[in-house]
């Protein structure tokens, strides 16, 4: 396996708490990647004065407002 199983369970903190609430993987898929590409978009936005161009490999839903969606690499094999 190259990559983390969809049914596998994550962690995630719940704030102000010791706790956490599980989730699994096919939900939160891609969140990381999300949350970089808004702050990328942000911090380029404050430092440009304008809207960048931005595009991920790594998207989620709602990650359009931020950064296209780059296919790029569809053929691509792994070698092992």
């Amino acid at each position: 396996q190259k990559t983390i199983k969809m049914n596998a369970k994550h962690c995630i903190a719940v704030p102000g708490s010791t706790n956490c609430t599980e989730e699994l993987h096919y939900n939160v898929h891609n969140l990381y990647g999300f949350s970089e590409s808004k702050m990328t978009s942000e911090v380029a936005s404050e430092f440009m004065g304008k809207r960048p161009l931005l595009i991920s490999r790594s998207t989620f839903p709602g990650s359009g407002k931020v950064t296209g969606m780059w296919l790029g690499d569809n053929k691509s094999l792994w070698q092992d």
